[in-house]
């Protein structure tokens, strides 16, 4: 199975599992409250591709939100991917909720110099995630991502978690 075929698999698994999550949710009759000024400390892992190479690595993502609005946060964001082009990031995200179950986060932000990163680096980050409630002020989804870097691009498949609470909780 080559690459490409490799990574289209592990999307499609990952959105079913999205799929069978909200089914479970809305089954047990609650109802999701995405619609709230609300904080969220998140994080996330998955298979990182980097296409400009071909090559893998796994990725590490943590994000802190403030709700601005009922559906806009900003935040920083911290990136960590190992394998052969490992590197760190930092991102101002601005995230936003459409509608449920969606989560979308985008923002500019630095790579840091390391062994394979000559210099500081500008990058645009962006991050889809379907987010289906697991208790009072837990989710859990789904989530791709995309870093663009000058002469670089790399895509992940990954699995998101955050934890939401209300301001003054």
């Amino acid at each position: 199975m080559n690459d490409h075929a490799t990574m289209l698999a592990l999307l499609i698994i990952l959105l079913l599992q999205g799929s069978a999550l909200q089914a479970q949710h809305e089954t047990e009759g609650l109802k999701p409250d995405h619609h709230h000024k609300h904080h969220e400390l998140g994080t996330g892992t998955g298979a990182v591709y980097f296409a400009g190479e071909s090559a893998w690595g796994i990725g590490f993502h943590l994000h802190g939100t403030v709700g601005v609005t009922e559906w806009m946060g900003i935040g920083p964001g911290y990136e960590l991917i190992l394998g052969e082009n490992t590197h760190h990031s930092l991102t101002a995200l601005f995230n936003f909720d459409p509608f449920h179950p969606i989560d979308f986060s985008i923002g500019p932000g630095v790579v840091f110099p390391s062994e394979e990163v000559d210099a500081f680096r500008f990058k645009l980050h962006t991050e889809l995630a379907f987010a289906f409630e697991v208790g009072e002020h837990f989710h859990l989804g789904p989530t791709l991502e995309a870093g663009i870097v000058k002469d670089d691009l790399h895509l992940s498949a990954g699995i998101h978690i955050g934890y939401i609470f209300s301001p003054g909780e």
